[in-house]
């Protein structure tokens, strides 16, 4: 048994409700608030989604989204809710309905009911979706699309559902895998400052009337100190300087390149982002082709969620093998920026028929190495 925190309208005044309910599944909560003749909105076991919380109504909104834009966060409750409404059986224009109703924040209730609106226009899902732009992506809208098609829509806005969450989490790790030596550096840098301008200039007067001379190196800290009081201007310049051009290289795409495939070859460093990166990949892959979305489209989908450019150059090699007939881990392989477990389970899965499930088994490996 475990404890699940539910949302659900109420049977008698059509109110939102909230509580906690202890049952074996999501689905023992969702078909314990139908028999009381409530609609189910969320189901979810308390604990299990710390990736995907409820954004604050402040003054940032969802993952740098601010007040008035729809952000990441928002996508993904949305998608959740959506998911859970249509497979307790409400039509897709009820299901919109009943979420514009909801707690969302005030641009998301907005997209509902445009979403709402176009429907009830004669649009399909997926065109309403696309109507609205780079709110909704390009593999969210085209797995629509291919559960429109498939008749199957129901199932496949679960699986997206959970694909969000996943990417949520997985996110949410790569900001902190980022983030955090980049904080590290600052700090050490800062420190060094403060080093050389107040605690060095302290100690030079003790070894200035020193009979032995003093090792390189330390006339070296004492040289490096004076320089930074006496122009101290000039490496702010300097550093500033330093900075453009790095940023301007960075804008450079070939400059980019070479340093995204320096980045994924370094000790450390490069095989936790060639995990994060192939487990963002796999999972996105694995979920569009599961949803019926060709390989071919699929891949040129997926390059989108690649931050890495040399991992995305090897997707353009993927995409120019497939035209040809050839299979995806040849020219994975050929670009040497991928783990070898993975190319090992693409090829297998190649093998043997079952590409999506060994994508979908990469990711579930990936997340927790990465998680650990």
């Amino acid at each position: 048994m475990g404890r699940f925190r539910y949302r659900a309208i109420a049977a008698k005044d059509g109110e939102t409700m909230r509580g906690v309910m202890e049952a074996a599944s999501q689905a023992e909560v969702i078909a314990k608030l139908q028999q009381a003749g409530h609609l189910p909105v969320s189901a979810e076991e308390v604990g299990a989604r710390e990736g995907v919380r409820r954004p604050r109504r402040g003054r940032f909104m969802a993952w740098g989204g601010q007040r008035g834009r729809v952000g990441r966060r928002d996508i993904v409750l949305f998608t959740r809710e959506l998911a859970t409404l249509i497979q307790a059986g409400l039509p897709l224009d009820t299901a919109l309905q009943t979420l514009a109703r909801l707690d969302l924040s005030p641009a998301m209730r907005e997209l509902v009911k445009q979403l709402l609106d176009n429907i009830r226009g004669g649009m399909a899902l997926s065109a309403a979706l696309a109507a609205q732009g780079e709110r909704f992506d390009a593999i969210y809208r085209n797995m629509i699309r291919a559960a429109e098609a498939g008749g199957a829509l129901e199932a496949v806005i679960g699986r997206l559902a959970d694909y969000l969450e996943s990417m949520a989490r997985l996110r949410a790790r790569v900001v902190t895998a980022t983030v955090y030596p980049a904080i590290l550096f600052v700090f050490c840098i800062a420190s060094l400052l403060l080093m050389m301008l107040f605690v060095v200039p302290r100690f030079a007067p003790l070894f200035a009337g020193a009979e032995h001379t003093l090792p390189w190196i330390t006339q070296a800290v004492f040289a490096l100190s004076d320089g930074a009081r006496r122009h101290g201007w000039w490496c702010l310049v300097l550093l500033i300087g330093a900075v453009w051009l790095l940023a301007r290289g960075l804008a450079d795409p070939a400059t980019r390149l070479r340093l995204d495939g320096a980045l994924l070859r370094l000790p450390g460093l490069g095989k936790l982002l060639q995990e994060l990166e192939m487990a963002r990949f796999a999972r996105a892959l694995g979920t569009a082709v599961a949803n019926g979305v060709p390989l071919l489209s699929a891949v040129r989908i997926v390059k989108a969620v690649i931050a890495n450019r040399a991992l995305g150059k090897a997707m353009d090699a993927v995409v120019a093998g497939l035209e040809r007939g050839q299979t995806m881990a040849k020219p994975l392989r050929e670009a040497g920026v991928c783990p070898e477990l993975a190319l090992q389970l693409i090829e297998i899965g190649e093998a043997g028929g079952q590409l999506e499930a060994m994508l979908e088994k990469i990711a579930d490996i990936y997340d927790r190495q990465t998680h650990t």
